[in-house]
């Protein structure tokens, strides 16, 4: 049996995309494998779990979704600048006002920043 893989979200990100308003996720890269979403593929199910800011989970908070397409960047301090562009920062991040706030927002999640100019960045939409 395959093992479904979870997203972890926070709100307000996770209720856009309970609600079908956020069909977007972006997730960094990560050279041990361990979060393995260069791996996902297209039709793939995956579970939306919403975790509080240590990363815990809320329980009952979850859905599930398919993976409609990924969009992967390589390494760099250019990634996300790439994704807003290509995808826009609002359908990224729904209520980000612009692209050096969702800037700022990935950068605020532990090693991100890191993790992203030395792995790349992953967006992932979902339906």
């Amino acid at each position: 049996m395959v093992q479904i893989k979870i997203l972890k979200t926070r709100n307000p990100y996770y209720g856009a995309m309970k609600k079908g308003e956020g069909k977007y996720t972006g997730r960094a890269g990560d050279s041990a494998g361990i979060k393995d979403y260069w791996n996902m593929d297209i039709r793939e199910k995956v579970l939306i779990q919403l975790v509080d800011e240590h990363d815990n989970p809320i329980e009952n908070e979850n859905f599930e979704a398919e993976i409609r397409r990924m969009m992967k960047y390589s390494s760099g301090d250019q990634c996300i600048e790439d994704a807003c562009k290509d995808i826009g920062f609002e359908n990224l991040l729904p209520g980000v006002k612009s692209v050096e706030d969702a800037i700022k927002i990935y950068n605020s999640f532990p090693n991100y920043g890191q993790r992203i100019k030395n792995h790349g960045f992953i967006v992932i939409e979902i339906k």
